[in-house]
């Protein structure tokens, strides 16, 4: 980061939403915004490391997932960057300020450079889907009627007897299939 800016303020907002878009939009701490486009880094999900970091503008993101993200503050001394929602989507309902979620106030200088180098170009190694034999479909769905339950494979949780449908052995692989019929 460099403290000596003669740049105008820049406002960045990172946004994150359904369909995610992160891109300028916010007043800085003093002066006017010029809009700025900023990128992120993605290089985890809620699965763990992903193979490579993936360099985005934007995200799409669900209930429950989870990621992290890299951002680079090297070209935005004393300004802020806020993480925002999108509003307007779906059903939600857009409560007071539920777009805003957290504000970066980025500093003039850098006062520790460890780690700040560029995100590694591989992540993990990523095994290749096994090529077992053992291959099992499992179909998901509700049975008719009011009271419809779901079943897998034609069996409802309340048949004991039934109700298990596989038992893998130990340190063996196999690969499943799974059908929503709903």
């Amino acid at each position: 980061m460099h403290a000596d800016t003669t740049e105008p303020l820049t406002c960045l907002s990172i946004r994150v939403w359904m369909a995610t878009n992160f891109h300028s939009m916010l007043s800085p701490r003093m002066g006017v915004c010029k809009p700025q486009t900023q990128t992120i880094i993605l290089t985890h999900s809620s699965l763990g490391l992903t193979s490579h970091p993936v360099t985005t503008d934007q995200l799409a993101i669900s209930m429950g997932e989870r990621y992290e993200i890299l951002i680079n503050f090297e070209n935005h001394a004393n300004q802020n960057i806020t993480l925002r929602n999108n509003r307007g989507i779906g059903e939600n309902v857009d409560y007071a300020a539920t777009d805003l979620v957290m504000q970066f106030n980025v500093g003039e200088s850098v006062t520790d450079t460890t780690n700040n180098g560029p995100a590694s170009t591989s992540l993990r190694d990523i095994p290749p889907v096994p090529t077992t034999q053992v291959i099992k479909d499992f179909t998901f769905m509700r049975t008719e009627g009011v009271n419809g339950e779901w079943v897998v494979n034609g069996v409802g949780f309340s048949d004991i007897k039934h109700r298990i449908l596989t038992k893998p052995t130990s340190g063996t692989e196999e690969i499943w299939t799974f059908h929503n019929l709903n």
